[in-house]
């Protein structure tokens, strides 16, 4: 082998020796002359000379780019600075290195399914913050944005209050003039009075006693497909039907309440089928207190059975808003008297007062109820007389009219 044949890269698949330090093109030249030489002085002494030339690399100096030489040594230079340097500030273990492996590795770009309508409400979510940032940070903020007055909740809850007792009073004035309504009794006088009226309930229940509660309650039972009464029938029930007018359902309930203490192994023990489906506390309260309550309105006003049923259904609206309102204790007085004080309202609005305005009014009549009936009587009298004496009764008469 000669340096012409090294020169001219004549070989095909040569090999290229590498080193840690940089080689140019020039010093590599130089080098290949010097070994041509030993190369022929070695072809000179040694005959074989097979076994030399396959021990040595054959290198082709066309193939050497020393540029990317370079670049391939600077960067493995500065990778090893740059792992010496951090290696050398943070220290970490080797688990840490693992395990900060593992993360690289396990991190993935992961796709989210977001709908267009979820982005257009999260922009008009964040156009709307940004209005409102930029009006806060406005200088008419201050302006705009009022102190909150103190006490507002006082005097809208004080309004309301105020609201509900002229209502009250609206109503009130309203059906006392129309039906002349006997003033409202407490729990106590209630039960006085209806106590005499309790017999009535056994008429009722054996059907000597007509009763347009229990007429009602037998349709309702009749247009129902279930056995009972659910609760869902009762709330779609028109309970003003079922309703004690004027007396309200407080004092209803009240007085069925009596009526379950005494009637309730009676009621049990009935074989009415409309009883049976209403069950004994809903006939109790919405069958026999109201028609208990009816024969007390008898009594009160002087009316007939009749005349009391349509009172009933024409004062419904008395009883929900002025009745149930009412004190039903005496105790409950004083609390409505301190409430209309710190309200600033004056007697009219006191229940009290009609108490007594309606029971001296209701005593007055009584009294002229009684002069009519005496009137009668004697009248009466005189013409028996007449019929009796002839003539002769005349001056009788005007001696007992003078």
């Amino acid at each position: 082998m000669n340096s012409q044949g090294l020169r001219g890269g004549v070989h095909k698949k040569s090999q290229i020796l590498t080193t840690s330090r940089p080689v140019n093109s020039q010093k590599t030249g130089a080098l290949f002359e010097d070994r041509d030489d030993d190369a022929d002085d070695d072809d000179n002494k040694s005959a074989p000379g097979k076994e030399n030339e396959s021990e040595r690399s054959k290198i082709d100096p066309t193939v050497v780019d020393d540029a990317k030489f370079d670049a391939l040594l600077s960067k493995e230079e500065s990778s090893k600075k740059a792992h010496e340097g951090y290696s050398r500030k943070t220290r970490h273990s080797r688990t840490g290195k693992r395990l900060t492996r593992m993360v690289e590795e396990n991190i993935r770009m992961v796709e989210q399914n977001i709908e267009e309508t979820d982005l257009q409400e999260m922009r008009k979510l964040e156009e709307q913050n940004n209005r409102i940032t930029a009006f806060l940070e406005s200088p008419d903020t201050n302006k705009t944005i009022s102190q909150r007055p103190p006490r507002l909740r006082n005097r809208s809850s004080s309004s309301r209050e105020k609201d509900k007792y002229e209502e009250i009073l609206a109503v009130r004035l309203r059906y006392l003039k129309m039906f002349k309504i006997p003033p409202m009794l407490f729990a106590d006088e209630l039960r006085e009075k209806a106590k005499k009226h309790l017999p009535i309930l056994e008429l009722v229940l054996t059907g000597e006693r007509s009763s347009m509660f229990y007429h009602k309650a037998r349709e309702v039972f009749q247009a129902s497909n279930n056995a009972v009464l659910t609760t869902n029938e009762l709330r779609t029930l028109d309970l003003n039907q079922f309703t004690a007018g004027f007396y309200g359902i407080r004092r209803q309930m009240l007085i069925s309440v009596d009526i379950i203490n005494a009637y309730e192994s009676t009621l049990k023990n009935l074989s009415s089928k409309t009883l049976k489906w209403w069950g004994v506390r809903d006939f109790a309260q919405y069958v026999l207190a109201p028609e208990l309550l009816c024969a007390l309105c008898c009594e009160e006003m002087n009316l007939t059975t009749q005349e009391a049923w349509d009172v009933m259904e024409d004062t419904t609206e008395f009883g929900r808003i002025v009745a149930d309102r009412d004190p039903l204790e005496t105790f409950e007085m004083e609390n409505e008297k301190r409430v209309l004080k710190k309200l600033g309202l004056d007697d009219r609005f006191f229940s009290k007062t009609y108490r007594v305005h309606n029971a001296v009014a209701r005593d007055k009549l009584k009294q002229k109820q009684k002069h009519k009936q005496k009137q009668k009587q004697k009248q009466k009298q005189k013409q028996k007389q007449k019929q009796n004496s002839g003539g002769s009764g005349s001056v009788g008469e005007e001696i007992e009219v003078t």
